[in-house]
C-alpha cells in the first residue's frame, strides 16, 4: 500500500512534501511545485521561500526583494522534520540516524559500494523491476525479452523537470499512445510518474559528468535501491477533460448529422 505523504501548509495550501524528488506538491494541481533544490535557499534550521504575492508562485531569483511590497517570505521546516520517515528511506538509514539539517543527509556507503562495484539500479513500476540503463536511456523489465521496455527518450518531461510522464501498460510492460479523439478512459492502462536520471542512477549520471567525488551530489541525489514509479490518478491527469470535450464533440456531430432527416 502507498504510503500517504505528509503535508505542509503555505498560505492556505496543504502542499505535499514528497521527498523522493525533493518537492512541495499542490495537492490539486500537478503542474505546481516548489523545489527544495532551486526555489528555496537553505537557512541551515530551516528554508527561506519568497513567493511573488500577485501570482503566488516562487519568485524568481533576481527578484527576491522582501521589501518592495510584492513578495512574502515563508520559513519552511528541513525535509528532516517535514518527513524524517520520507528522508530515512531516501537515504537507505535508519530514521534515528537521520541528522537535525537536510545539508548533513549521506547515503548508505554499502548502497554506494554495490553500485560502485557494477550492480544495477532497479526501479519498481507497477509490481515490475525494470533495470535502469541511463546511458541507453531505457528501463528494461526483468525477465521479459518481448520488449525493449520504456524509452526515456520519447517521454515527457514534468514541469518541474524532475520525473517523466507517461501512460503505461502493466501487462505489456510498454507505454501506450493514446488516440486523441478517445471518449472513455481505458482498463488496463494507468498515468505514470518515472523519476529523471539524476534521480533514477545518481552513480551514472555523476559518472558521466565526473561528479564522483562529489559528496554535494550525492547528498541531493542519492544512489537508490528502492524506488518507485509514482501511479497519478486519472482525475489528476487531463485525461478526463479530453475524454469530456471528445464525448461533447461527438453528440455536436450527431445532433447534426441527424437534423432535418425524417422517422
Amino acid at each position: 500500500m502507498e504510503r500517504v505523504l505528509p503535508t505542509y501548509e503555505i498560505a492556505g495550501i496543504p502542499f505535499i512534501v514528497d521527498v523522493d524528488y525533493s518537492l512541495l506538491r499542490h495537492p490539486e494541481d500537478e503542474r505546481y511545485t516548489i523545489s527544495f533544490l532551486n526555489d528555496l535557499e537553505d537557512k541551515g534550521s530551516h528554508y527561506d521561500l519568497y513567493m511573488d504575492k500577485t501570482t503566488m508562485e516562487p519568485a524568481v531569483y533576481q527578484l527576491r526583494t522582501p521589501d518592495d511590497g510584492n513578495t512574502l517570505i515563508f520559513n519552511i521546516p528541513q525535509m528532516v522534520q517535514l518527513d524524517p520517515e520520507g528522508v530515512a528511506f531516501k537515504y537507505g538509514i535508519a530514521p534515528n540516524m537521520l541528522p537535525e539539517k537536510d545539508i548533513d543527509c549521506t547515503m548508505n556507503p554499502e548502497v554506494f559500494k554495490k553500485r560502485e562495484m557494477g550492480q544495477l539500479s532497479v526501479i519498481d513500476i507497477c509490481g515490475h523491476p525494470f533495470f535502469i540503463d541511463v546511458r541507453n536511456g531505457l528501463l528494461q523489465p526483468k525477465d521479459d525479452f518481448t520488449t525493449m521496455g520504456i524509452e526515456l527518450s520519447k517521454l515527457e518531461v514534468d514541469d518541474s523537470g524532475t520525473a517523466y510522464l507517461c501512460l503505461y501498460d502493466p501487462q505489456k510492460h510498454t507505454t501506450v499512445t493514446l488516440d486523441p479523439k478517445i471518449k472513455k478512459i481505458p482498463r488496463g492502462i494507468v498515468a505514470l510518474q518515472i523519476p529523471s536520471e539524476t534521480i533514477l542512477d545518481s552513480y551514472a549520471v555523476a559518472r558521466q559528468y565526473n561528479l564522483l567525488e562529489s559528496t554535494d551530489w550525492f547528498r541531493k541525489f542519492p544512489v537508490r535501491t528502492n524506488l518507485s514509479a509514482r501511479i497519478i490518478p486519472w482525475e489528476k491527469t487531463s485525461l478526463p477533460e479530453l475524454v469530456e470535450r471528445n464525448k461533447t464533440k461527438q453528440k455536436t456531430i450527431n445532433k447534426r448529422n441527424g437534423k432535418g432527416k425524417g422517422l
